[in-house]
């Protein structure tokens, strides 16, 4: 079911045109990519001498020359008519040049390569390396692959999951289009749902409005995604909840066992007011997150949400009972 749904994921960005031809890559193609491009489209279009100039510059050394020599080859032009196994070998050639179109468009030839080899394993993770690599070098398209490739793994590890975070963050990074920022939108927000539990709820809301971004813009399996992430929040925070505990020592306790011998009881009360920070903090915290996932919860979660947080509120009750008496202390003390 779930690598249906990561399907899509791809189906979206490939059936929108105009995918992936402005991503932000080393400024050190941008010159000899307008030209290549340009000479490759005229070559498409029937213009031999263009042909003859985008080969002449692929024998000089321009990865762009090569890489569009490999796209060419995918098409009937001129009287040649397209030929796949040479369109990858010129993209094999781009690849070691680090061109990251060519890295991408070369690790499909080494998927469609590995599928019913005895070197599968060996051309599978060849592949996975050149499409990460164009990940990292801005391909957007690339990114999008390898986080689909990896949450589609039937023994997905949360940690592979968590990683494929900084991946998304590549395609984001690199002037997607529309299509793909929402593709790697709905891909952050899943990738979270089989990633490491955290306790943070800035993490969560991260996923939350990356796949409200993708609900939004239409992607065909975002609304029925969200749910998830926001049961996968509702058990992590109701673990935060429970581990909530009293500070071993509260302020009032400190300021009790020094101001006796203080000189300066307030100076004294706003010092040991420390000792009630990090609880406190927390329980701001969880009282934010609290309500922020109500509005994405199942009624039956809700209610289960609000007995957690009422035993929270009983165990809290002293401390902040405590904290109270020692505000109003510091209040009622003179300033020195």
């Amino acid at each position: 079911m779930y690598k249906t749904v990561l399907i899509l994921a791809l189906a979206f960005v490939f059936g929108t045109a105009n995918v992936a031809q402005a991503n932000k890559l080393d400024e050190k193609w941008t010159d000899a990519r307008k030209l290549s491009n340009e000479l490759g489209d005229q070559a498409k279009a029937g213009n031999e001498n263009s042909f003859l100039l985008l080969q002449n510059l692929a024998k000089g050394g321009d990865a762009t020359a090569v890489h569009n020599l490999g796209w060419l080859y995918g098409y009937d032009f001129l009287d040649q008519k397209a030929d796949r196994a040479t369109a990858c070998e010129w993209y094999r050639k781009g690849s070691i040049y680090s061109y990251p179109p060519s890295m991408y468009h070369y690790s499909l030839c080494l998927f469609e390569q590995a599928k019913g080899s005895e070197d599968n394993d060996k051309l599978e993770t060849q592949a996975y390396f050149e499409m990460f690599e164009s990940a990292k070098g801005g391909w957007t398209a690339a990114s999008i692959y390898v986080v689909e490739f990896v949450l589609n793994l039937p023994y997905l590890d949360p940690g592979e999951a968590d990683k494929m975070q900084i991946v998304i963050g590549y395609g984001l990074r690199s002037n997607p289009s529309l299509a793909e920022k929402v593709t790697l939108s709905y891909l952050k927000g899943t990738a979270m749902i089989y990633g490491t539990s955290r306790p943070d709820g800035d993490y969560y809301r991260t996923g939350r409005d990356a796949l409200r971004f993708a609900i939004e813009n239409n992607h065909p399996a975002a609304e029925e995604t969200l749910p998830r992430l926001y049961t996968k929040w509702f058990n992590a925070h109701n673990r935060r909840i429970a581990k909530w505990s009293l500070p071993s020592r509260s302020g009032l306790d400190c300021y009790k066992n020094e101001q006796a011998t203080s000189k300066d009881k307030r100076f004294t009360a706003l010092i040991c007011r420390v000792f009630d920070e990090a609880a406190s903090k927390e329980l701001d915290r969880i009282n934010t997150d609290t309500s922020d996932l109500k509005e994405g919860i199942s009624s039956a979660q809700a209610y289960e949400l609000d007995l957690f947080m009422a035993k929270l509120e009983e165990r809290s009750a002293s401390f902040l009972a405590d904290k109270q008496k020692l505000s109003d202390i510091i209040d009622s003390l003179p300033r020195s």
